[in-house]
């Protein structure tokens, strides 16, 4: 599928699309304007642009090119390449391409930890941005007299840094690194103090109600463990609960201690009564 190259203001605006006849471009002198008719072009029963995009993409950057230098007249800075339609509002249009906000670069610190724990700098040269990615160009000679060129890339700097210092493979990688110098003690990142749990106040303690043994059972088993390691009022509840049941069992087991107990007097008196009721019966013959 092709692609019109359509000058927007353009003085004739009849003729306002750019051709290469034979679809071959050698320059911008080989270019010139048509109307949309002779743009277009039928490829399997449907009307497309007669242009390739790979001579279309040479083409605006020539032009755009030229204008900005004053080569060209100041009307061919308006330049695009679109698809075809009838309706000019309705093309996609390829070139220029929509200028996207870029995302902030997150911050690169000057020093990064390696894989063998080292904290070293990082290097200022071999960093280069691309159109689309970072890249670090590096080369060094390994412990085995092999020269070793480095290349690793990465959507941001920070991407490439954390490859750079963070691979193990290749072995080799590892062994650069170490070249770079170690960070003064000074330099190297304090570690971020361990988040504290929170405290509640005894009064807030006070106020949570104990949960339920419903709600307990209720409760589905990774939500109750996520929620007790994370939410302080349902661990305080389930904690109240735990020693209400627990003080519930102590009583029923303490009750029937001395049930059992009771019991058992009960019987050993029994016996004797037994026992004097005999006796008696004999004493009475």
């Amino acid at each position: 599928m092709g692609v019109l190259i359509e000058i927007v203001r353009a003085p004739d605006q009849e003729h306002r699309y750019l051709i290469c006849p034979g679809n071959t471009y050698s320059g911008r002198s080989s270019c010139k304007f048509v109307n949309l008719a002779r743009a277009c072009t039928k490829f399997h029963g449907q009307w497309t642009g007669g242009t390739s995009t790979a001579i279309a993409e040479k083409i605006y950057e020539d032009f755009i090119a030229a204008a900005n230098a004053g080569a060209e007249a100041e009307y061919f800075k308006s330049i695009r390449v679109t698809t075809y339609h009838n309706d000019a509002n309705r093309r996609e249009v390829y070139l220029p391409r929509k200028v996207e906000q870029q995302a902030a670069e997150p911050e690169v610190l000057p020093v990064a930890q390696a894989v063998d724990g080292a904290w070293r700098y990082v290097p200022e040269n071999g960093f280069k941005k691309g159109m689309r990615d970072w890249t670090y160009s590096g080369a060094f000679v390994d412990s085995y007299g092999e020269p070793r060129a480095i290349q690793i890339s990465g959507p941001t700097k920070r991407d490439v840094v954390l490859k750079l210092f963070g691979s193990q493979f290749p072995p080799f990688l590892v062994e650069f690194v170490k070249t770079f110098p170690l960070a003064a003690p000074g330099n190297v990142p304090k570690a971020p103090e361990p988040e504290r749990e929170y405290e509640p106040t005894p009064a807030e303690v006070a106020s949570i109600a104990p949960m339920t043994l419903d709600e307990w059972h209720s409760t589905p088993s990774e939500t109750a463990k996520r929620r007790f390691l994370f939410d302080w009022k349902f661990k305080v509840a389930f904690d109240k609960m735990v020693v209400i049941e627990e003080t519930k069992k102590a009583e029923a087991a303490a009750k029937k201690q001395r049930e059992d107990e009771k019991a058992k007097l009960d019987k050993m008196r029994e016996e004797y009564r037994r026992k004097d009721a005999e006796e008696a019966a004999k004493g009475a013959r």
